[in-house]
């Protein structure tokens, strides 16, 4: 199989070869490529596209939000610390409804304007104001702020439709991909902000936009970036940085290995060990199986606690035994990820809480406890025909099981649930849905009993944000008491010691009632190439996380060295 791969990399990379060597007819011959790093985007680039990041459909992953424009502060997902950037910290009162956040002195546009708290005020504003500003980030800041005011050129205070702890985090911090981005107020004060396609972008990075054009974004550096000239950080080592458009695995395979590209995004095992067969210097987020790093989202198995017969919490329960979660992992993902414990990413910002549940025995188990599924099914009055399958009065044991019909990873996850439920005597019908699941309230107007989906994105360094999610996901005494236990969680502020009781209880709740089952880990193979450049994010050069398509990679561009 691999020597197949690897003739077909060769084929690819030919193919490769004669479209990267066309596009770099087209890059202006001034910076060596050992001065430059390519990085790879699975986004399509147009050089027509809108920078009003402001409004919903707008590709930012091609240089914008990772070089141009800073966040205001950067979590580190391993840490599990907020860390500042363009502001220096922030405050809030005592229940959370009054935020202050201190802007970092020094910062200016790149046309060199100075960065303060006008063009804060000015784009949270023009946010408040204008639902047309339809952006993911715009629409939460807008659910949650009820005004904002500047006490000097570089403090600004939030006032809060109600208490929010994780105010900074949600909204400044880029806990997940992105984060709201201050525009400049002297651009865009004369303009419709809701069409303004700000044509001639600017931003406080280190990189402005030298040209763009189908398939491809070239940034250089501004040597007279204020981070470098206020003593806030050295300049980054890359002269230039290229985004090049990937229209398949197979191609961002074959730029990484022909050292055409420095980092690629997704690739799967087969295409990593080819890629490394050809180019020694490739290498991922860990060294060792199961090398990949773990996205924020991992899979779940969502049921439908309103629908017969899977409103039984016994039969959920029994659901819950007989997965296997090891299968899994080995199988759909060839070994490339781990069981989840819980429902919570396994990165250093959960570990906490996640070792927490395990000492109280709370944690899910790698393999399935057939033999327990099967009594909690029987003791329901289920017995098994001679078919195998389970029959109660002339009816067997039953559920539909969907997954997102664009979603491989997720087809093939949901094929071997439904044969390890087959195997135990349960009849599962796949059915492909159109569109995103996602967690929601489980209600018997749903057409399907389970839903395999990894769309459940939260918690990374509190556990609040993803238990949340299950709120209202069954009916009864449990589910008021576990509503109660979520206001209380919800009000600790990050890092309070007092948050571990109230999660400890609740989860303990959604281990016994089962609305959700715990599967895999999301793995991401980001395949790095040390050809030109060195000090990627690894496992054990962890200063961040490797998601180098967020909003957070300005901390990868500023931590790369020149290869020696």
């Amino acid at each position: 199989m691999l020597r197949c791969l690897k003739s077909a990399l060769l084929i690819a990379s030919a193919f490769s070869a004669m479209s990267a060597n066309a596009v770099a007819k087209d890059i202006v011959m001034d910076i060596a490529r050992e001065d430059t790093v390519i990085f790879d985007t699975d986004k399509a680039i147009s050089v027509t596209q809108s920078y009003n990041w402001l409004t919903s459909d707008i590709n930012r992953e091609h240089g914008a939000h990772q070089l141009m424009w800073e966040p205001l502060f950067i979590l580190n997902y391993e840490a599990g610390q907020i860390e500042p950037w363009l502001a220096t910290d922030f405050a809030a009162n005592d229940d959370a409804t009054e935020w202050t956040i201190n802007l970092r002195g020094g910062v200016q546009w790149s046309d060199g304007e100075a960065f303060d708290a006008n063009d804060v005020l000015f784009t949270v504003n023009s946010v408040l104001e204008n639902e047309a500003l339809d952006g993911a980030e715009a629409s939460r800041l807008r659910a949650q702020v009820s005004g904002v005011e500047a006490k000097s050129p570089s403090q600004v205070v939030f006032t809060l439709k109600q208490g929010n702890p994780r105010f900074v985090m949600e909204n400044f911090a880029v806990q997940s991909f992105g984060s709201f981005l201050i525009m400049p107020e002297h651009i865009w004060g004369n303009e419709d902000v809701a069409s303004f396609s700000f044509a001639e972008p600017i931003g406080t990075g280190p990189y402005t936009l030298s040209n763009v054009t189908d398939g491809k974004a070239i940034w250089d550096r501004n040597d007279r970036w204020w981070g470098a000239t206020s003593g806030f950080m050295e300049l980054p080592e890359p002269l230039r940085v290229i985004y090049l458009s990937s229209s398949s695995g197979a191609q961002r395979a074959a730029r990484v290995a022909a050292n055409e590209i420095d980092v690629a995004h997704k690739v799967t095992l087969e295409q990593f060990k080819a890629i490394s067969a050809e180019n020694p210097q490739v290498m991922v987020w860990r060294e060792e199986s199961p090398y990949a790093w773990y996205a924020p989202c991992p899979w779940q198995l969502e049921i439908n606690t309103e629908a017969e017969p899977w409103n039984s919490k016994p039969l959920r329960q029994a659901m819950a035994a007989l997965i296997d979660r090891q299968k899994i992992a080995d199988t759909a993902f060839d070994g490339t990820t781990i069981p989840s414990r819980t429902f919570f990413v396994e990165h250093g910002g959960m570990l906490p809480f996640i070792e927490t549940l395990e000492a109280e025995e709370l944690v899910a188990g790698k393999n399935a406890d057939v033999d327990t599924a099967l009594a909690l099914i029987e003791a329901q009055g289920w017995a098994r025909g001679p078919d195998g399958f389970f029959q109660r009065n002339g009816q067997f044991l039953t559920a539909t099981l969907a997954y997102q019909a664009k979603s491989a990873d997720g087809e093939a996850i949901s094929s071997i649930i439904a044969a390890q439920l087959a195997a135990a005597g349960i009849k599962a019908d796949l059915v492909a849905a159109d569109g995103q699941l996602a967690m929601s309230n489980a209600g018997a107007d749903r057409d399907f009993e389970l839903a395999v989906h990894n769309t459940a994105c939260g918690s990374v360094n509190e556990p609040w944000t993803s238990m949340q999610a299950f709120a209202n996901s069954w009916t009864g005494s449990t589910n008021t008491t576990y509503a109660n236990l979520m206001d209380t969680l919800g009000s600790k502020r990050l890092w309070d010691p007092a948050a571990m009781t109230p999660m400890t209880d609740a989860y303990a709740i959604l281990v016994d009632e089962v609305p959700s089952i715990p599967l895999v880990q999301t793995p991401m193979l980001l395949p790095y190439n040390n050809r030109y450049w060195v000090n990627w994010p690894q496992e054990y050069n962890n200063f961040n996380h490797p998601a180098f398509w967020w909003g957070s990679a300005h901390q990868i561009v500023h931590t790369l060295q020149k290869a020696l």
